[in-house]
């Protein structure tokens, strides 16, 4: 190596094989036809999870039970099983493993059903069963949906 003469390091994208910036740029700019739109979805509550998340002491499970739904409205569950008949179980690994229950109406709304824990995650599926089947025969007979 010469005396006076540093050598750049190598910039992030040769390291990982990517082009070098300008090219980068370019193919990007290449693109502008493509656009992206981010569409939140409804989020409702039935009065039976309000009550449960109202009267819930844990104020740090509350707090991330929160932001978990607001990942939901944000088309971001995260760990989501179905529990059967349209119902599925958000799972979160905080406290003594909460349990959100809600059914998805088509992509623009979530209803959360009700909510419980680990201890008790059979009871709870059975009463979202139980709420999902009334809000659909409400939707039947043509009532509003809840606010």
């Amino acid at each position: 190596m010469l005396r006076g003469v540093r050598r750049r390091p190598p910039t992030v994208a040769r390291k990982v094989g990517l082009p070098s910036r300008p090219k980068l740029l370019r193919r990007i700019e290449a693109r502008r036809g493509v656009s992206y739109s981010r569409h939140a979805i409804d989020v409702v509550q039935t009065g039976e999870f309000d009550t449960w998340i109202r009267k819930l002491k844990d104020r740090q499970g509350k707090l991330r039970i929160l932001k978990r739904i607001d990942r939901l409205a944000n088309g971001n569950p995260g760990d989501v099983a179905p529990v059967g008949r349209g119902v599925s179980e958000l799972r979160l690994n905080v406290g003594p493993g909460y349990r959100v229950y809600y059914l998805q109406d088509g992509d623009a709304l979530v209803l959360l059903l009700c909510g419980g824990d680990k201890s008790t995650q059979s009871n709870d599926i059975e009463q979202a069963h139980k709420l999902a089947e009334e809000w659909r025969a409400d939707q039947q007979d043509g009532k509003q949906r809840p606010r």
